[in-house]
């Protein structure tokens, strides 16, 4: 007994420590306390469940309004009067129908003179082409009224015309390639330096004077020239906002290229301005044919020309818009 006296000892003093750790059980349980925790627990379940993501359970019917469901702050974001409308799409408006695309001329000043002559078959804002000198005359000047109201133009005032590059001299083809009967492309440059018809300015004077019944005391202020803009070959596909005139297309390289080297002219209709500072700012549409000179020359013939209104210019501007791939014919019209 003596010696195994000191290990029951030391057995039951390790099992006193472990009993003395555990407050489960050394202290007694309070009944008011247990019900206290077990409260709170539910609480904190509670909270948890209702700040958890909802499960697949959980979605709320879809005939309710998402905007119901949301926070005040969601309901502000997702109401719809609060969602900005996006700006309708409407579809481009015709020139003619969109009276801002189109520009006003600027008022004529006319000047109280009893000289003042009326003049036929001309109108400021309707240039008119000559037959005999294949020019357009743009402006008159001196601008008048006389007391009775009649409108014209002062006896000794100037006028303004405009020619056409190249119908008075030759221009210069520019072709790509190493065959002259096959090239891969060929250019036309219709260059305002290029000399214009008619070359002699007194005959001029003497048509247009002929032809609107001037004066010889009314004189030619200005020869101004066409400046090309756009252009359609007619009867190809090729067509472009630039000022160089070029074939690019497989039947205009071949077919037509072949014709017009055997001097049958090509058919083109040009347009652009008057390259001038003058009032109006008027587009032209010319009908003319590029006949062929020699290997690298070429000249213009002008067969009729006019200025175009809101409508025509509608029509043509069209045209150009649907080219592929896309030219800038903002530029233009």
């Amino acid at each position: 007994m003596k010696l195994y006296l000191p290990y029951s000892l030391l057995i039951l003093m390790i099992l006193f420590n472990s009993c003395s750790q555990d407050p489960e059980l050394t202290e007694p349980v309070n009944p008011a306390k247990k019900q206290i925790v077990q409260k709170d627990s539910q609480n904190s379940q509670k909270t948890n469940s209702d700040s958890s993501p909802a499960t697949a359970t959980e979605v709320p019917n879809s005939t309710q309004n998402p905007t119901d469901l949301a926070t005040p702050t969601d309901k502000a974001v997702a109401s719809p009067e609060n969602i900005p409308t996006p700006p309708a799409q409407s579809a481009p408006v015709p020139l003619e129908n969109n009276p801002s695309d189109v520009k006003p001329l600027p008022k004529v000043k006319r000047i109280l003179s009893e000289k003042c002559q009326p003049i036929e078959n001309y109108s400021y804002d309707d240039p008119r082409f000559l037959e005999k000198s294949k020019v357009i005359l743009t402006r008159i000047s001196g601008a008048c009224v006389n007391a009775s109201g009649t409108e014209g133009y002062l006896p000794d005032s100037g006028w303004m015309v405009m020619g056409f590059p190249c119908s008075g001299g030759e221009g210069r083809i520019d072709w790509k390639g190493t065959n002259y009967n096959a090239p891969k492309m060929v250019s036309f440059l219709l260059d305002t330096n290029c000399p214009m018809a008619p070359l002699d300015h007194k005959k001029l004077s003497l048509l247009v004077n002929e032809e609107m019944h001037f004066t010889p005391e009314r004189p030619m202020s200005a020869f101004n020239p066409f400046m090309v803009q756009y252009w359609e070959f007619q009867g190809l596909d090729d067509a472009d906002a630039s000022l160089t005139v070029d074939i690019r297309s497989n039947k205009g390289l071949t077919t037509i290229w072949n014709q017009f080297i055997s001097a049958k002219p090509l058919k083109i209709l040009l347009y652009g301005r008057e390259n001038a500072w003058v009032p109006g700012n008027h587009l032209y549409e010319v009908d003319a044919d590029i006949q062929w000179v020699s290997k690298n020359r070429f000249t213009l013939r002008v067969n009729r020309a006019k200025a175009l209104k809101p409508e025509d210019i509608a029509l043509v501007k069209a045209r150009c818009e649907a080219l592929r791939p896309e030219r800038d014919c903002s530029k233009v019209f």
